[in-house]
């Protein structure tokens, strides 16, 4: 056993099927490399200590927003007989929070990999996919297990419950640009709307689903502009489920009018992100101005290199 133990984990990004994956339609997402925390735990001889962005101090009294990590360590403890054992956890995260980059799977990513280390034991990916979806249980409402596939692989994977995962190599000739509304989304919200509009109709569900494959599709044939209109349709669609918002629409709206392929929130919706894809040649064009439409913080990925 080690003094202390560390671990780390990136963010990841939807390009396709949020919402309808956990009805059991394929979703793809990709890692988000921009986005990182880190974890340290080390031994420590009174109550066990946490250092976050969300809370710094005694973790048992730690808000709810941590349940999941609570929940998470205690099983960690009983698997390794650590019950009487204290820790001081220390958690660096530049991923925004409620905003679909799968934030709260990074943290359980990289606080099992930090004790794992800390415990100087091999960690098998079953064994972390395990005790990552423990957590993910608490902090979602019927979590698909897309957020954690995508992190733990750290590739592009087409995804679909109880399926073999898929692994791509896109290298496209675009840029996905990501945009920050600055607003939190609430999975758990989101997800429960979705549910209540699933009654009447699940139509939806299915053209989500529809879109992924198209969009598979269009990925090994290179095609962008096709890509980018199922990717604008998938948008339309989860706006007819109610998860979208003023400003993401707004800030689709002005990607399209810049000349990107296509545009979509990504993640949960109810604020969040929005992505676009964009030519190597206008990409620049569509930061500066969702930057005049008052983003609050935009990203870029090479598509060529993912």
């Amino acid at each position: 056993m080690k003094q202390c133990g560390f671990g780390n984990a990136c963010a990841k990004i939807i390009l396709s099927g949020e919402h309808s994956v956990v009805y059991g339609e394929p979703a793809i997402a990709l890692p988000f490399f921009a986005g990182k925390v880190d974890c340290e735990v080390c031994s420590r001889n009174e109550y066990t200590y946490i250092e976050s962005s969300v809370y710094t101090g005694k973790f048992e009294d730690a808000p709810s927003e941590l349940n999941g990590l609570k929940k998470l360590l205690s099983l960690i403890a009983i698997q390794h007989n650590l019950e009487n054992e204290h820790f001081m956890i220390k958690l660096i995260s530049n991923i925004p929070s409620q905003r679909g980059f799968g934030s709260s799977a990074a943290v359980s990513v990289a606080l099992v990999r930090a004790f794992y280390d800390y415990l100087n034991e091999p960690l098998e990916d079953d064994q972390l996919r395990m005790l990552v979806s423990f957590a993910e249980n608490e902090h979602h409402s019927n979590p698909s297990g897309l957020d954690s596939e995508t992190i733990i692989k750290e590739k592009v994977i087409y995804f679909k419950k109880n399926e073999d995962l898929l692994f791509l190599k896109l290298n496209l000739q675009a840029y996905l640009v990501v945009a920050d509304t600055g607003v939190p989304a609430s999975t758990k919200e989101a997800v429960d709307l979705v549910s209540e509009k699933l009654l009447d109709n699940t139509k939806p569900v299915l053209e989500l689903g529809e879109m992924t494959n198209k969009i598979l599709d269009q990925i090994h044939e290179k095609n962008l502009n096709g890509l980018g209109k199922s990717m604008t349709r998938s948008h339309q669609i989860l706006c007819s489920l109610g998860v979208s918002s003023s400003t993401l629409d707004k800030y689709v709206e002005v990607s399209l009018s810049k000349g990107a392929y296509g545009a979509k929130l990504s993640g949960g919706g109810l604020g969040g992100c929005m992505i676009a894809l964009c030519s190597t040649e206008n990409y620049t064009d569509i930061i500066d101005a969702l930057r005049l439409e008052g983003a609050n913080d935009i990203w870029t990925i090479d598509l060529r290199e993912v």
